[in-house]
């Protein structure tokens, strides 16, 4: 590759990937929609199948089930329809601060205080009725409540990050290595300032490791910002890179899933074995180098 048109991983580029707190926030904006689908869905399963999803708000509950017991008294469903459709409107903000907060984390704090007062009014009830339902459905509730609020942190550090770094006229790649990450002979590395390394051409394969978790969607890779490959389950790929010391990335195609590792400046080949790693909040993509 002629050395005039070759990339330079260090070189400012618009952002194209997700980073670990958009990943993140991404992640916890879904529980807004949960939110929404599943106290929707209770709008019908309380009614005909007698039960109802302890992972959605309460509020519209009391509205169906008052419904449903004056429909059931009154001989008439006109009470339920009524009542659902109350339901349905104290549901609607959910869906209205999950697709505005793809942009603004405001709309994320207001999720998280519209659903606790929710919660804060099941606990009204539970305190003043107890009841082994009520205290299951609080346990839920404190569940969506404490991933809204990562949800808050995440979309907060998200902001942060997107006021730091300038775009294409501004300043630096988030991702670019400000410093050449130098291995050393007795194994460990250091960082410095020259890079004797920029003229250096050599290979980086990435295998995906085969596992049945997330086998259908594709994993994207990045050298910086820069595309460099996509990899199906149990496939691998190899692009040619510099010397120099730079960031590799990769994203599921869906944007759920990222992770990074910072590849050290070198005249070898190196190769990666890239695998999803279980999380408590998300799940993330751990590289491991193996040549």
């Amino acid at each position: 590759m002629d050395q005039q048109e070759f990339p330079r991983y260090q070189s400012p580029q618009k952002p194209i990937a997700l980073s670990q707190n958009e990943t993140k926030y991404k992640n916890m904006r879904l529980m807004l929609l949960m939110t929404f689908i599943l106290s929707a869905a209770n709008c019908l399963t309380l009614v005909l199948l007698d039960m109802f999803f302890c992972l959605s708000a309460y509020t519209p509950l009391v509205f169906i089930a008052v419904g449903s017991q004056m429909a059931t008294e009154m001989g008439s469903m006109i009470f339920y329809i009524i009542a659902a459709l109350f339901a349905l409107i104290t549901i609607v903000p959910f869906l209205l601060c999950y697709i505005f907060s793809k942009k603004h984390v405001g709309w994320m704090i207001a999720g998280l205080v519209l659903f606790s007062a929710d919660t804060l009014f099941l606990v009204v009830d539970l305190v003043t009725a107890f009841s082994a339902t009520l205290l299951y459905c609080l346990v839920f509730h404190v569940y969506i409540v404490v991933t809204l609020a990562m949800g808050v942190k995440y979309g907060l550090a998200v902001k942060k990050e997107k006021e730091a770094v300038t775009n294409i006229d501004g300043t630096m790649d988030p991702y670019a290595a400000t410093e050449t990450y130098v291995p050393q002979a007795d194994g460990s590395f250091a960082y410095s300032t020259e890079n004797a390394y920029t003229d250096v051409r050599r290979t980086v394969t990435v295998i995906r490791k085969k596992s049945f978790m997330g086998c259908a969607v594709p994993f994207i890779c990045y050298a910086g910002n820069r595309q460099v490959c996509s990899l199906k389950n149990g496939k691998s790929d190899t692009f040619e890179a510099t010397g120099e010391s730079f960031i590799l990335r990769a994203g599921s195609s869906n944007g759920l899933v990222v992770g990074e590792i910072q590849v050290p400046a070198g005249t070898e080949n190196v190769t990666f074995e890239i695998s999803m790693k279980m999380g408590m909040v998300t799940n993330t993509l751990e590289f491991r180098q193996i040549f």
